[in-house]
Formats: C-alpha cells, sequence, structure tokens
C-alpha cells in the first residue's frame, strides 16, 4: 500500500496536481503513524521505530515545505 500510495504522490506532484499530491503525503504520513501504533499493540515495542520516526519527520518536513511553496 506504501509504496503504490509514494508512486502516486510523485506522479500527483510532478504532473501539478499539486493539492492532490498534498493531500496524498498527509495520508502516508497517518499511515506511517498507525504502522508505529499496530507495532507498539503487537509487539509490545517500537522495534525499528527510530526509522518510522525519522521516514515521519522527512516527510512532515516536505509537507510543510511543499504547503509553504504554494
Amino acid at each position: 500500500m506504501t509504496d503504490a500510495l509514494v508512486c502516486d504522490i510523485s506522479s500527483a506532484l510532478m504532473e501539478g496536481s499539486y493539492s492532490d499530491g498534498v493531500l496524498m503525503l498527509m495520508r502516508l504520513i497517518d499511515s506511517l503513524d498507525v504502522a508505529r501504533h499496530v507495532r507498539l499493540e503487537t509487539t509490545g515495542s517500537l522495534l525499528s521505530s527510530k526509522d518510522l520516526f525519522s521516514i515521519q519527520k522527512a516527510l512532515e518536513g516536505l509537507l510543510e515545505f511543499a504547503l509553504q511553496s504554494e
């Protein structure tokens, strides 16, 4: 699901569908947050949570940059 969403985001942003790309980027950030919580519930720990956190922060930074450049 995430790989397809990343492909859709890239296409939307490159084709000029800015608002669609931003909405999909927000969905991806939400998906990563959900994945982190599911991981915590199923394993009792946030295994590799540092990686997920880093990815989420990078995506949030990209979203902030995209919103400022609109």
